[in-house]
């Protein structure tokens, strides 16, 4: 997540400089911004939403990351599941922005 979110900026030749590369939530929507503002607004609620959409997914995959520690349950095959089908859904969508 945190290489897309890099590689869609500078595929966009979008400046991204000062955001940490593991400020993937602020990257996509400085994307998803610059594509708001070459789209208008028809598109604009529904871009705002995939912001909170890969925020979602990526706070998932920071539950799977570190689901081993503290008192959370054990990961199983649908947490895998689940976060895979999801990053691949929300970056199918935001690369097909690009086109």
């Amino acid at each position: 997540m945190q290489e897309f979110s890099a590689s869609i900026l500078r595929h966009e030749d979008i400046p991204a400089l000062a955001l940490d590369k593991s400020k993937t939530v602020d990257r996509i929507r400085l994307f998803l911004n610059a594509r708001k503002a070459k789209m208008g607004d028809s598109l604009g609620a529904f871009l705002d939403a995939f912001v909170a959409l890969w925020g979602t997914v990526s706070d998932l995959a920071q539950r799977q990351e570190h689901g081993t520690q503290g008192n959370a349950p054990p990961l199983g095959w649908d947490d895998g599941r689940l976060l895979v089908f999801h990053v691949m859904v929300v970056m199918f969508e935001i690369d097909a922005l690009t086109r």
